[in-house]
């Protein structure tokens, strides 16, 4: 394997500049001699994988973005934390959402609906990062204020689940509603069940269907429609009510008086429009719900085979809630939930494409690379490679080093929702989330396999042909209630 001195660059001696070799050419980065574009279309990053399995941590091919000739895809782990740490010779970039946006809407390769053009300071039109952007980690910080709305949220959408139990429940719909309700906690402050807010998760739906059917075909036609537009202005509509609900709770004092972390709370200390806060917040919203459904969805399915896992999963969480600081204790990091969830994030990372490009001439892995290349980073890809992660499409709880604060390329390259200063700013949202939902869910069931059928994992259904796997045909599990005793009932 190539490798090159210069990560970043620094001052040389006399005697290393007279014994390292100088950086080879682009032109020499290996590659395939053409570029299967259907196959990219129809298998996105299964595709990108196997070509750094045939030609190695760094790869050269064809652009698929007009204007521009070649891209570079890089998977070592030092390669992959120099591009994401830097904030100078790499630069967020958002050719995808150039070349097939409206002044409306804004496409988006790694989420299933796009995203609102006049979010401001949450849309993709803003390549610098922002003070205004850096502020909003306030509300996707998950702190630990936030916790109890979380679980009241959570245990509001177990209602609708059922008491008697169940051989066969489609858990993608459940999910989507569960979560839907958690990260509403972050926009407001606090669990908020009010009819605007199932109008919205209604309307929400509906669009999500449209894009389902939309990108469950290969994605040869990217540009943005009529159609689309359609469906997003229903949600923009249903939102702008939620909202106005949500400001008009935090003016009356009738939520938690969290609003100051709120994610509402603080886009009004920035004076934004009503608009542009409507905006925001529905982006963060579609953001937020499509990762931990999708993680969820396919961390129930691990749990219905492993039996013996999930009853220590009970056993810890029961023990949890016995102790002084309860659920609190979801934010600690060595316990079989967090690496539950951790390696979920490994096995079916939810943002498997970064884009960086180049502000300058640089080097990566040996070779030079020119200024505005545009550097991919395929997520899936660094999770599957099986130097760092033996076994890697085997999905192990007891993995070692899985650390989503920390991007080390010692232990090659964690990063779930991507890492660094343009990393998506409500990964430990997602996370603290997703440990809520199961815990939640564990407590209250036994998650079964579904009786005669083979919907297990969703890389056995149909799915949105994104750089994103999201199932089509649903994903299916059995739910056996627990005895719970008296004193545990009347807390959940």
């Amino acid at each position: 394997m190539n490798k090159c001195p210069l990560h970043p660059p620094r001052p040389k001696t006399a005697t290393q500049e007279a014994t390292e070799p100088p950086c080879a050419s682009f032109s020499n980065i290996p590659g395939p001699p053409t570029f299967d574009k259907v196959k990219f279309r129809v298998d996105n990053h299964h595709y990108i994988t196997s070509l750094h399995e045939k030609y190695g941590d760094i790869i050269r091919v064809a652009s698929q973005d007009e204007g521009r000739k070649w891209m570079v895809y890089v998977r070592n782990p030092s390669t992959v934390k120099h591009v994401l740490m830097s904030e100078t010779l790499f630069d967020k970039t958002f050719a995808d959402a150039d070349n097939n946006s409206s002044s409306y809407l804004q496409y988006f390769k790694n989420l299933v609906q796009p995203l609102f053009a006049n979010a401001s300071i949450f849309g993709s039109n803003k390549n610098v990062v922002q003070p205004q952007r850096q502020n909003l980690k306030k509300a996707f910080s998950a702190s630990p204020e936030l916790l109890p709305g979380f679980k009241r949220a959570i245990e509001r959408s177990l209602t609708l689940w059922p008491d008697t139990g169940t051989e066969k429940m489609d858990v993608v719909p459940v999910l989507h509603r569960m979560v839907f309700n958690a990260v509403m906690v972050c926009m407001a402050g606090d669990d908020v069940d009010v009819e605007e807010s199932n109008t919205l998760f209604q309307a929400c739906s509906e669009c999500l269907v449209h894009f389902q059917g939309r990108y469950s075909k290969p994605l040869f036609d990217e540009q943005i429609n009529d159609a689309d537009e359609f469906w997003m202005r229903k949600v923009e509509m249903a939102g702008m009510d939620v909202m106005h609900v949500i400001k008009e709770k935090h003016t009356e004092e009738t939520l938690s008086g969290l609003a100051e972390i709120s994610l509402i709370g603080v886009m009004q200390q920035f004076g934004l429009s009503d608009a542009e806060t409507n905006a925001t917040m529905l982006n963060a919203l579609f953001a937020a719900c499509e990762a931990p459904v999708q993680i969820l969805v396919s961390l129930l399915s691990e749990l219905s085979q492993r039996p013996g896992t999930q009853e220590k999963l009970y056993s810890e969480v029961s023990a949890m809630e016995k102790t002084e600081e309860g659920i609190d204790n979801l934010y600690f990091d060595t316990s079989l939930l967090n690496d539950c969830v951790m390696e979920s994030l490994r096995r079916f990372a939810p943002v498997t494409l970064v884009q960086r490009c180049t502000t300058q001439d640089t080097a990566l892995d040996g070779f030079n690379v020119p200024k505005d290349t545009v550097v991919g980073i395929c997520i899936a890809a660094v999770h599957a490679n099986e130097q760092y992660f033996p076994e890697p499409t085997t999905f192990n709880p007891c993995r070692q080093g899985l650390d989503m604060v920390i991007l080390n390329a010692e232990n090659g390259s964690f990063m779930p929702f991507s890492s660094g200063p343009r990393g998506c700013p409500g990964r430990y949202l997602a996370a603290t989330i997703m440990k809520m939902c199961t815990a939640c869910i564990v407590s209250k069931y036994k998650v079964k396999v579904c009786t005669g059928s083979t919907n297990v994992l969703p890389e056995t259904t149909a799915v949105i042909h994104k750089f994103v796997e999201f199932p089509m045909t649903g994903i299916f599990v059995g739910l056996e209630p627990r005895q719970l005793d008296v004193a545990r009932r009347s807390r959940l």
